[in-house]
């Protein structure tokens, strides 16, 4: 920074100097004031910087090397002008460049074949030649409706039904799982070639079991889990499973949902018509429909009879809206065996759960449920309804209580808020009405008894070895019916490597009356050693199947204490 008395000093030196300089050059102090007074805005220095030019112009004219006649007013007046030029010319517009023309070729008609899709008609090729008008936007909108029709073929499921026939539609007797005795169940031991999953999907969360009318065969086995992947092996195949000791690889696997995880992936009992596909199947030998649900709360139904020619996926025939669920679905369960009397149950991270038609989800309703309720305040970890016609839904709940709803009278007719430490398991008993079990992050199974909930009629201990402190991990307990009428709760638990077996006792249930009874565990069915934990269980008739930690499943098959 230049203080005010540098700057003043500067000035009159400027002054004196321009002073002796127009003395000493003989410069006339009329031709100063006339340009002075163009002038009056500038700076002494400016002014001096003027007269030095002036100065040399006189000079040079002096010298004959310029012409004398030029205007020295003219000179001058340009040379102040010079800055504002610069500064008008830097603020000038930048030229434009020229729009590029795009010259594109005239468009022909292309053929529609697959083998000859991308090459143009012969025929329009010689009208565009000879000037004729080609019908260009006819064709065009043509090929873009087909671009839009996803195409779809026959899915391996029904391909591998057309290829059995009744000498090789049950190639494996065990597979059948009929006991070889009529005594006690004892335990259960692996049979046939292990399932192989993805090695994307090392974690399943569901599983379910299709198998024909008569209950004799394990055929079709779903399962889904992490990275929102369903996949579905063909177990009745005898050139798929004859002589693989590796394993037996699935025989459809697609991402069915964009979240991380699927919850639930359930085959469709239906016996009706959805008009859903052009293939013509008898649907006792294989499954025609699935549904899943996922964390980004929508249900998707599933043709997987046909499968679509670029991805590979079954036919989605129809997914929900934000209508059913504003968070992720926990669970999920479905009961009928009409299209018509279908019903699908869903339990959700908002809170709530909810039950819906398969019309409703087929149909234009975009999946509208009949029936929500609102009773829990924290995650609906698992939901299962009655069947059999009843109108009854149970719920579990990270709030701490496990709930029976009647959705036909929209109320709530039992709420237990002291069952367990975070209940994640309702599980109905098909042969009674008013019996259910229930599971939680704790060591106990509880049985309950609807005519008196004061307490559990039954508790099963034992499953879950004293070395594991707490629990993580949710093991959904399963009943098995022997076919001497004996009942059996199946389970698995953390860190055991093992199938805890617990006898049910049908005395006991009948006899609410009584103390709580507690009962070990009666037997247990040790995995193989690279297996670790059982996760989810499925069990159809006497078929029972497993899935164990890194994604595999098991086929079991039940010994007797006779054996």
């Amino acid at each position: 920074f230049v203080s005010d008395e540098e700057e003043e000093s500067t000035s009159k030196d400027a002054s004196r100097q321009y002073q002796d300089i127009s003395s000493n050059d003989c410069i006339s102090e009329n031709d100063y004031d006339a340009n002075d007074n163009n002038h009056h805005h500038l700076s002494d220095y400016e002014k001096l910087r003027l007269r030095n030019i002036k100065r040399n112009h006189n000079r040079l004219a002096a010298l004959g090397l310029i012409d004398s006649s030029k205007n020295n007013n003219a000179m001058l007046k340009s040379t102040s002008d010079e800055r504002q030029d610069s500064s008008t010319r830097r603020q000038s517009k930048k030229r434009k460049k020229p729009d590029r023309v795009k010259h594109t070729a005239p468009t022909m008609p292309l053929r529609r074949s697959s083998r000859n899709r991308n090459v143009p008609l012969l025929n329009s090729i010689n009208n565009a030649e000879q000037g004729e008008e080609v019908p260009y936007s006819q064709t065009a909108m043509e090929r873009k409706e087909e671009e839009e029709t996803e195409l779809f073929r026959d899915s391996p499921l029904v391909q591998y039904s057309m290829q059995l026939d009744e000498s090789s539609k049950n190639p494996f007797q065990t597979f059948a799982f009929q006991q070889r005795s009529l005594g006690k169940l004892s335990s259960f031991v692996p049979t046939g070639p292990r399932l192989l999953s993805p090695k994307s999907n090392h974690a399943i969360y569901s599983l379910d079991i299709f198998a024909t009318e008569d209950n004799s065969a394990v055929e079709w086995i779903v399962c889904a889990g992490k990275s929102g992947l369903v996949s579905i092996w063909n177990c009745a195949n005898k050139a798929e499973t004859e002589g693989d000791d590796d394993g037996l690889e699935p025989v459809i696997t697609w991402k069915s949902h964009g979240g991380r995880w699927v919850s639930d992936a359930i085959f469709v009992p239906v016996k009706g018509d959805l008009n859903s596909s052009n293939v013509t199947t008898n649907t006792i030998n294989h499954p025609s429909h699935l549904l899943t649900a996922a964390n980004d709360g929508k249900v998707c139904l599933w043709d997987v009879r046909s499968i679509s020619c670029s991805t590979g996926a079954p036919k989605n025939l129809a997914t929900t809206g934000s209508s059913l669920h504003a968070g992720g679905i926990f669970s999920m369960h479905v009961v009928g065996g009409n299209y018509s009397d279908v019903m699908v149950c869903t339990g959700s991270k908002d809170k709530t759960l909810a039950v819906s038609t398969l019309d409703s989800i087929v149909g234009g309703g975009g999946g509208g449920p009949i029936f929500v309720s609102h009773h829990h305040n924290a995650k609906v970890r698992c939901v299962q309804m009655q069947g059999q016609g009843g109108a009854l839904i149970g719920s579990a709940s990270d709030d701490g209580s496990i709930a029976v709803h009647d959705f036909r009278s929209r109320n709530t007719i039992a709420d237990i808020d002291f069952a367990h430490d975070r209940p994640h398991s309702f599980v109905w008993d098909s042969s009674n009405l008013y019996t259910f079990f229930s599971a939680g992050l704790d060591t106990t199974i509880h049985s309950w008894d609807l005519r008196n909930l004061k307490g559990p009629v039954e508790s099963y201990y034992g499953h879950v070895p004293l070395t594991t402190k707490k629990c993580k991990r949710i093991h959904r307990p399963c009943i098995y019916r022997s076919e001497l009428g004996l009942d059996y709760l199946l389970s698995g638990s953390e860190n055991s490597g093992c199938l805890s077996i617990f006898q049910v006792s049908k005395e006991r249930e009948e006899d609410v009356c009584k103390e709580l009874h507690k009962s070990p565990v009666y037997s247990r069915g040790y995995l193989p050693d690279d297996c670790g934990d059982a996760g989810c269980i499925g069990v159809h008739g006497s078929n029972v199947v497993v899935t164990v930690d890194g994604g595999d499943v098991l086929i079991l098959e039940p010994r007797s204490s006779s054996e």
